[in-house]
């Protein structure tokens, strides 16, 4: 039986709902407490600065939506900033 429970562990994945989403933002100013934050992922690093909550849609838990997703993609694999990491080696100056 531990090998048909290991199995489907594997398997899982979360109901889409706006509260299971990794885009949403928890946020004191929303009615709701949640405000999807698709489109401040989806901006480059130094917008999200000027971004205020209330430019967020408030969201209930229960809704859903087709940006939908558990693994929020990142801006740039190759630095956590968002910036893409400057490398004199490949400059063509």
């Amino acid at each position: 039986m531990p090998q048909i429970t290991s199995a489907l562990e594997g398997t899982f994945h979360p109901e889409p709902r706006c509260d299971t989403c990794s885009y949403v933002l928890p946020s004191q100013t929303a009615k709701t407490g949640l405000r999807c934050g698709f489109d401040y992922f989806n901006s480059s690093y130094i917008m999200r600065k000027f971004q205020l909550m209330q430019h967020f849609p408030e969201v209930h838990p229960y809704n859903a939506c087709g940006s939908w997703t558990d693994k929020p993609k990142s801006l740039d694999p190759k630095s956590d900033s968002g910036f893409a990491a400057f490398n004199p080696d490949n400059s063509s100056a």
